[in-house]
């Protein structure tokens, strides 16, 4: 049993940016958290900035980046 018709081996070029994307943007979302947890107590705003920047980064990690 083979590989589906559709779908191609990727490249290590497209496998290296792929972790180099996922490494940039962990660290950026670590050091959102640190940021963050040295304010100390959040108002309503900087909760929802905290929240907006965490789903964002968090999604970003997650998104599928396809073969071109």
């Amino acid at each position: 049993m083979g590989p589906s018709p559709g779908l191609r081996p990727l490249s290590w070029t497209h496998v290296a940016w792929r972790f180099a994307s996922s490494v940039i943007l962990s660290a950026l979302l670590a050091i959102i958290l640190y940021v963050f947890e040295k304010i100390g107590p959040l108002d309503k705003w900087e909760r929802r900035g905290f929240n907006m920047l965490a789903i964002l980064f968090s999604s970003l990690l997650d998104f599928p980046f396809s073969p071109s």
